[in-house]
């Protein structure tokens, strides 16, 4: 499934620890952002030349491919690393689109509180309202819409490529991806198996993450417009913030215009299946959209700044539920909004972001809180990530590179005053 806040967040939230242990659309619409002037693409101090040779050590590590994109609202920084194919050597492009997984929540979120804005959803009504024969009775009555954006409905994940644990649990999965790659199954097939689960909470009662959410979020989109809620994203959300390489690619599994292969395995040297055709149709508003580093910080910093949507909207999406439990020691992540995460980075400040994962890519996003400084990445392989039996991250080359490239983008772009 699509990487999420804290289920599958863990080598994102350790990544984050070091930093803070440091101490479908490309045509603009009429209602289009204006463009900003433009800013120089590196500083004469040399934080280009780091940034890209902390970018290039991820690639040397064994990472196939990675982009990213870093900034401070004086200059940006977009490279890719690597190639996007290890058979023929085909280099690696930062605008080359790719999946970002859970990294869709905030932009199906951002739709729906459009949409919360105009008066056709109200955040605190039970999802029965809208999906009557979807989420029935006492249940649906329960859960609100507000429940299912911060993921406290209590509503099960559909957990396609869930396993039991055993030593036969990778070539299970493997199995159960190959099965899933030209599945018909639409959104409203994921959305009956959550819901067919037991619950894992009472509504309301703590934050637990699940993709189910989301697909029902996407299904109140469709019913409150009439139209599929991937389109209305696309005209409403993408359109609208000038995105070039963000969109949808619904039933198809073909990506239609240059990108990079998705690859899972330990490194470049052992690959053990390559994703890149892939029909999410199944993971649609939860999982399914393309993008690429320098959109989402195109997006998130138009989020953040407010110019996507009213003031009033935008502090409901910063209203935060904390994880259960305590955090992971070190991490900076701080809660889970209306389809944002909260993170604080020690003696800098907070930010806001999202991150995902699924087979051959992993994706994340933070943006300081006035939506000016952003750091952004893609990688083109997932799996490098290894954990002892106690579930602790083991270092790896890749980890440890990974690291240090969000390290430098503190110290460059997120915190330079520090």
């Amino acid at each position: 499934m699509s990487k999420s806040y804290r289920r599958r967040g863990t080598a994102t939230a350790t990544a984050l620890a070091a930093v803070a242990l440091m101490s479908s659309a490309t045509t603009p619409v009429a209602d289009a952002l204006e463009p900003r002037s433009p800013v120089p693409a590196h500083r004469p101090d040399g934080t280009s030349h780091t940034l890209t040779r902390a970018l290039d050590a991820v690639h040397a590590a064994g990472m196939p491919g990675v982009m990213a994109s870093a900034g401070n609202g004086e200059w940006t920084w977009n490279r890719a690393s690597g190639v996007a194919d290890l058979r023929s050597g085909r280099r690696m492009r930062p605008d080359y689109p790719h999946r970002v997984a859970s990294v869709t929540k905030t932009f199906t979120a951002t739709a729906a509180l459009r949409l919360a804005a105009q008066k056709k959803i109200d955040l605190d009504a039970p999802v029965r309202r809208y999906l009557p024969t979807v989420v029935p009775g006492e249940r649906g009555q329960k859960i609100t819409v507000r429940m299912l954006l911060n993921h406290t409905s209590g509503i099960a994940e559909y957990g396609y490529l869930d396993v039991p644990p055993g030593p036969d649990a990778d070539e299970q999965r493997r199995a159960r991806l190959e099965a899933l790659r030209f599945s018909r199954l639409q959104p409203e097939d994921s959305a009956r198996i959550g819901l067919a689960k037991p619950p894992t909470t009472q509504p309301g009662k703590r934050q637990e993450y699940s993709d189910t959410n989301y697909i029902l979020i996407g299904m109140i989109i469709k019913k409150v417009t009439g139209q599929d809620a991937e389109r209305y994203i696309a005209e409403h959300v993408i359109r609208r913030a000038g995105l070039k390489h963000t969109f949808f690619l619904g039933d198809r599994a073909h990506i239609p215009r240059a990108h990079a292969k998705a690859y899972t395995g330990r490194d470049a040297q052992h690959i053990t299946g390559e994703y890149s055709v892939f029909r999410m149709r199944w993971d649609s508003t939860a999982g399914a959209l393309l993008s690429t580093p320098s959109d989402l910080a195109i997006f998130f910093r138009a989020l953040l700044g407010g110019r996507l949507l009213p003031p009033a909207q935008l502090a409901e999406m910063k209203q935060v539920v904390p994880p259960p439990g305590e955090p992971p020691p070190g991490t900076t992540m701080r809660g889970y909004g209306l389809g944002l995460i909260k993170h604080e980075i020690p003696g800098c400040g907070q930010f806001w972001g999202h991150n995902g994962a699924f087979a051959g890519t992993q994706a994340d996003v933070l943006v300081s809180d006035d939506g000016r400084r952003h750091f952004t990445y893609v990688l083109t392989l997932s799996g490098y990530q290894q954990a002892d039996s106690n579930g602790n991250e083991i270092p790896t080359p890749i980890g440890e590179a990974l690291k240090n490239l969000q390290d430098q983008a503190v110290r460059q772009a997120l915190c330079p005053a520090r």
